[in-house]
Order: C-alpha cells, then sequence, then structure tokens
C-alpha cells in the first residue's frame, strides 16, 4: 500500500511538473506562409506598455496597422529604421507613425546600413531572424524569425536597441 502511494505521489509530481513547464526560452517560426506576420501582429496586439521596432525597411501594411492600435491603446511605440535606404521605401507607409519614427544615422560612421530586423515587446518578448518586415516576407521569400522569452537574451537585444535609438534622429 506504502508503494502504491508513493508511485501516485510521483505520478502526481511528473504530472504537475509538465503543467508547470515555462514556455521554451526560444521559438522559430518560417515563411513563406508560416505564419510569421500573425504572430507578430498577435504579439503587437498583446503589448501593453511599449514596442521598439529595429528594421531595414517597413512596409507591412497588417504589421503597420497593428502598431496603429497599439498606439491608440497608448503603447510607447519607437521605430528605428535604416537611415540611407529604409526611410525611403518605408515613408509613404509610416504616415500615421511618423512621430514614432527615428532614422539610424549610423551608417555615416561604419560605412553599412542598418539591417537588424528585431521587435521587442514589453521589454519580455523579442522576435528576430531574416523577417523582413514586408508583405513579400511573409508570402514569398523564405525567411525565419526567433521569438525570445529569455530574459538575459531579451535584455542584450534592448542594450544593442537603445545604442541605435541614442544615435537616432527623427
Amino acid at each position: 500500500m506504502k508503494s502504491f502511494i508513493f508511485s501516485l505521489l510521483g505520478a502526481a509530481v511528473i504530472v504537475a511538473g509538465f503543467k508547470l513547464s515555462p514556455a521554451p526560452p526560444i521559438e522559430v517560426l518560417f515563411s513563406p506562409k508560416g505564419g510569421i506576420e500573425k504572430r507578430v501582429v498577435q504579439e503587437i496586439n498583446n503589448a501593453s506598455k511599449k514596442i521598439i521596432v529595429e528594421a531595414y525597411t517597413l512596409t507591412n501594411k497588417n504589421i503597420i496597422n497593428a502598431l496603429l492600435q497599439a498606439k491608440k491603446r497608448n503603447v510607447n511605440i519607437t521605430i528605428v529604421l535604416d537611415g540611407k535606404y529604409g526611410v525611403q521605401s518605408s515613408e509613404k507607409y509610416l504616415t500615421d507613425l511618423k512621430d514614432d519614427l527615428l532614422i539610424d544615422s549610423q551608417e555615416s560612421s561604419h560605412g553599412g546600413i542598418s539591417h537588424i530586423k528585431c521587435i521587442i515587446i514589453d521589454d519580455t518578448l523579442a522576435m528576430t531572424g531574416s523577417f523582413n518586415w514586408t508583405g513579400q516576407a511573409e508570402t514569398k521569400n523564405h525567411e525565419d524569425i526567433f521569438i525570445i522569452t529569455s530574459q538575459a537574451e531579451v535584455k542584450k537585444l534592448i542594450d544593442d536597441a537603445q545604442k541605435h535609438i541614442a544615435h537616432s534622429t527623427k
């Protein structure tokens, strides 16, 4: 009888352990048509405090609409785009977010472009990878995105974003 009770207790601990397991610190999605855009929009819709977007360009209408809705909910939005080319290709899509737009001017000091593609939501979740913030990235391109919830890794992305924000201009 004792061993039966201990077996039941052990099984209960194992089952409880599975129920309490945290989400994996990294999840990966792929496109085309692999749900990246839908997940990005979902996470933007879940934002309650702030969103930082770093991108070469931002023309995906569904993502832009989600950012606009977040702004209406008083979520603080910061968008940092490449100053050399990214702003030119994105300007007409971002007219309602122009007050939240920064231009990364770093290319003048290192000769390259700002090609990072990252969104940080409420300082707790980051999404980064090859996924360009365009409609074609979801429907035609082979892209990936890593969804990161590890606070140590999200903090690294926040720190990097802050460096870009510091040298960016309106």
